[in-house]
């Protein structure tokens, strides 16, 4: 990430801002239709302005494993989305975004997700939403999905402006 910043003359700071506006992290099933699902949403994702990331796109960190690869991208990103329809290894990206209470949005093709694991994870969280979405049409389940995340996103931001005194604007 220095590197890419160093490349737009802008410092790590920034750039981190930056990244952060647009970028949404997508996770989920990387075998055939779950990798053409993800490829879905991440088409309408960027035909509404942002900019979504597939963990296996991204290089591996030598030092790092999975895991600590899905650490670094989920706590730079704006909001996370699963596509939590089928079985995979993305339960245990959903448990970091459980742990570190990243905005998350739980799709569902057809309401079905792929592990009771992960049913009910929004009852207990307020940063996680659970949506069915129709894999042909997920334009109107992705639109749902940004209008939640960026209201929570705004609603997280003013609770945070208040708790925090230095972060008071005046």
């Amino acid at each position: 990430q220095l590197k890419r910043a160093e490349e737009l003359h802008i410092g790590l700071p920034e750039y981190i801002a930056k990244f952060k506006e647009k970028t949404v992290l997508l996770l989920g099933d990387y075998d055939g239709p779950g990798t053409e699902r993800l490829r879905s949403l991440a088409k309408v994702l960027s035909d509404r302005g942002y900019d979504p990331i597939l963990i296996k796109d991204v290089p591996d960190i030598p030092a790092q494993d999975l895991a600590q690869k899905v650490d670094t991208i989920g706590s730079l990103a704006r909001f996370v989305i699963v596509d939590d329809s089928t079985k995979s290894g993305h339960l245990v990206e959903v448990q970091l975004c459980r742990t570190h209470n990243w905005i998350t949005v739980l799709f569902r093709e057809g309401g079905k997700g792929g592990s009771w694991m992960t049913a009910g994870a929004s009852v207990t969280s307020n940063v996680i939403l659970e949506q069915a979405y129709d894999e042909g049409r997920p334009h109107e389940a992705i639109d749902t999905a940004i209008h939640w995340a960026e209201a929570k996103i705004v609603e997280l931001e003013r609770k945070f402006d208040a708790l925090f005194p230095w972060r008071m604007q005046g």
